[in-house]
């Protein structure tokens, strides 16, 4: 009876390991997709950004006297100013000419107090005037939400830096006295868990992208 006992306990705490190991396992692997799913879908949205900008020729919004929206710093000395919002006119690869705005100060759907990046597209031409805005409230309006979950495109916290070179200023540098910005960077910041809890082993961590804005059909000059 003795070694009967002694046997059963010892199974008992060979098992109980074996299932903490497993369970274990089990919540990392969870953690580790959702880390993966959230670099995913802000990587997604960050490409898509960046092919908008390639095709981009002129840039509605913001210019230099348009800072004073609600996500938009005055530009610096140095040309640079920090926003959530970007509108530019594209040409699509078959002529097509279209506007679009991306707006990343939008309140998140799933974790409060976090924002999302949407995308409004209008139709547009090259006659389109400085200052349109295509909005969600515009007619015709084509929207998707890009990112859901966004730790930044607060004001303490832009996701665009635009770089306001000068006619004169053709290279990298950035001068305070150009209209409208013609280069930048784009930066994501996205929880490392999307939308898993601390509670359920979630990742506390935050995951960082950052992509320069290259808009080569714009005219300095403009």
């Amino acid at each position: 009876m003795i070694e009967l006992l002694v046997a059963t306990l010892l199974a008992l705490l060979v098992l109980g390991t074996t299932a903490t190991l497993f369970i274990t396992g089990q919540v990392d692997a969870g953690s580790a997709i959702a880390r993966a799913d959230a670099v995913a879908i802000a990587n997604t949205g960050l490409r898509e950004m960046d092919q908008d900008m390639r095709q981009a020729y002129q840039v509605e919004y913001p210019t230099s006297t348009s800072y004073a929206t609600a996500g938009c710093t005055a530009p610096s000395s140095a040309g640079i100013q920090l926003c959530n919002q970007l509108d530019v006119l594209a040409r699509a690869g078959s002529g097509t000419d279209y506007e679009v705005r991306y707006d990343c100060a939008v309140a998140s759907t799933t974790i409060t107090g976090d924002q999302s990046c949407w995308r409004y597209q209008c139709s547009a031409s090259a006659s389109t005037g400085s200052g349109s805005s295509c909005l969600a409230t515009s007619g015709g309006v084509a929207k998707k939400m890009l990112i859901d979950d966004l730790v930044n495109g607060t004001s303490a916290s832009q996701v665009f830096a635009l770089c306001y070179a000068s006619s004169a200023t053709t290279g990298s540098a950035c001068a305070s006295g150009a209209t409208r910005p013609s280069s930048g960077t784009v930066t994501i910041k996205v929880p490392a868990a999307g939308t898993l809890s601390k509670a359920s082993n979630g990742d506390p961590a935050t995951v960082l992208l950052q992509d320069g804005l290259s808009m080569p059909n714009l005219s300095f000059g403009q």
